[in-house]
C-alpha cells in the first residue's frame, strides 16, 4: 500500500444498514480493506442518508465519502447511454464518484449516434473496456430476484423489473 502512495488516510464507506441486498457488502468491503492495511471508517446509516451524503463532492474529512455500494436492475444497465455506471461527465453532470473521462464520453456519444447493431456492439465493448480502465465502478456480482404470484393472476409481463400493468385476476 505504501508503494502505491497510500499514507493511511481514512477510507469512508457509506454503509446502508436497512437495505438487505447491499448491507453485507459494506461489512465485507471494510474487512477486506482493513486486511490489506487501509484505515477504514464504516459509517452505518439508512439508505436515505447514503443517498443524501453521496451527493457531497467534498473529501471524507469534510463530510464526503470514499465509496458506497448500490444495486441496479438489469434494465438500467442494458444501454451505455442510460447506464450511470459508465458516465464520464465528471463533477458537472456525472454520476456520483464524478469520473471525468473525455474518451468515455466520446465513445458514449458515438453509441448514441450509431444505429447499426454491429457498430453499437463494438462501441459498447469499447465503452465497457474503457470504464474498467478508468474505474468508473467496481462490479461485485449479480443476483436474480425471485418473484411469486398467486395462481389467480394472469397475463403478468415477465421482465427484469416488476411491471404492474396488464395483470388480470380470475376468480
Amino acid at each position: 500500500m505504501k508503494q502505491g502512495g497510500y499514507k493511511g488516510e481514512p477510507i469512508t464507506i457509506l454503509h446502508a444498514t436497512d437495505a438487505p441486498i447491499i448491507t453485507a457488502l459494506g461489512t465485507v468491503t471494510a474487512e477486506a480493506l482493513r486486511a490489506i492495511g487501509m484505515n477504514v471508517n464504516l459509517l452505518a446509516m439508512d439508505w436515505g442518508s447514503v443517498v443524501a451524503r453521496r451527493a457531497k463532492q467534498s473529501m471524507p474529512a469534510e463530510g464526503g465519502w470514499s465509496l458506497y455500494h448500490s444495486t441496479w436492475a438489469s434494465a438500467d444497465l442494458i444501454n451505455p447511454i442510460g447506464n450511470a455506471c459508465v458516465n464520464g461527465k465528471g463533477k458537472n453532470g456525472g454520476f456520483f464518484g464524478w469520473v471525468e473521462d473525455a474518451e468515455l464520453e466520446r465513445l458514449r456519444d458515438g453509441f448514441a449516434r450509431t444505429a447499426a447493431p454491429p457498430d453499437q456492439k463494438a462501441l459498447a465493448d469499447n465503452i465497457q473496456a474503457r470504464a474498467y480502465e478508468v474505474v468508473t465502478h467496481v462490479p461485485t456480482g449479480q443476483y436474480n430476484q425471485p418473484a411469486a404470484t398467486r395462481k389467480a393472476l394472469k397475463d403478468i409481463v415477465r421482465a427484469p423489473v416488476p411491471l404492474f400493468w396488464n395483470v388480470d385476476k380470475t376468480g
